[in-house]
């Protein structure tokens, strides 16, 4: 089949955060995807704003119309924080009356401490989000930040996708990849008995050298598998086993650039959901 009769009329299009090899890229996937799976991914993340409760803008670009989550955060550094200073921040921290502070400020202050304090993070992860919502709410925050002295330390920044939790309570932090991986594990464990009981054998499934009554079930498989995939339609999608292993972040330390500066337009954008596209 020709790529080119493929109509993709929608597309999400996701900017992803690489703490290891410490280069990010662009991630761009069908709204729905044409092979087996039929990804709904355009539903799913509507679902994921609505049930987070953001309110969303509209906007052309390049002649695309964009919808996005207008959802900030206000990010506080705390590189070049003496000891003197965490302290001093903390204390302001615990006695803000600030709406969009003070509801997470205990919370707050500890993710302050923790991460100043803990040697094994990079400096990529020096930093706590002590506030978000629409990027006008957060004006109260960065004022009061500037009233404590600390102004110079904090900046407004998109909001992450996917947030941690504190109890019932979502955070304006990211969730962090070893909760995801816990969590993921457990529900694709559940699947897979779930998928035995009704006696639905997946001819896809490779478990290795474990028992099938004791399956060991990561995360990592998915991306192998979307790999697999994408390499397998190459003739169908047209795209190159470069474009794929920039996709996928094979080769992140090798390209030693950031792909938001590459893809940009609405050509590009296609081009990626292209690879991902028969899954």
């Amino acid at each position: 089949m020709n790529p080119g009769e493929f109509n993709i009329r929608e597309i999400v299009v996701m900017s992803l955060e690489d703490s290891k090899t410490h280069f990010g890229r662009v991630m761009a996937i069908c709204g729905q995807t044409r092979g087996e799976l039929a990804y709904k991914s355009a539903e799913y993340m509507k679902a994921l704003w609505r049930e987070s409760g953001f309110e969303l803008v509209e906007e052309m670009r390049e002649g695309m119309r964009i919808i996005r989550p207008d959802y900030f955060v206000l990010r506080v550094s705390i590189l070049g924080i003496t000891h003197t200073m965490l302290a001093d921040l903390r204390s302001r921290l615990l006695a803000c009356k600030v709406p969009g502070i003070a509801e997470l400020r205990t919370y707050s202050a500890r993710k302050l401490v923790e991460r100043a304090h803990n040697e094994n993070d990079g400096e990529e992860k020096k930093y706590v989000n002590i506030a978000g919502g629409t990027k006008r709410s957060l004006e109260p925050c960065v004022e009061w930040l500037a009233s404590t002295g600390f102004g110079r330390f904090g900046r407004v920044v998109p909001g992450p996708l996917l947030r941690a939790t504190e109890g019932r309570r979502i955070t304006n932090m990211p969730l962090q990849p070893g909760s995801a991986y816990a969590h993921l594990s457990k529900a694709m464990e559940k699947a897979y008995f779930a998928s035995r009981a009704m006696g639905d054998d997946d001819q896809e499934l490779d478990l290795g050298n474990h028992e099938p009554d004791k399956p060991r079930i990561g995360h990592h498989w998915a991306r192998r598998k979307a790999d697999q995939v994408a390499r397998d339609t190459r003739d169908v999608t047209n795209t190159s086993e470069e474009l794929i292993d920039e996709y996928f972040g094979w080769n992140q330390k090798q390209a030693k650039r950031k792909q938001q500066l590459h893809y940009a337009g609405s050509a590009e954008l296609l081009k990626l959901a292209r690879v991902t596209m028969m899954l």
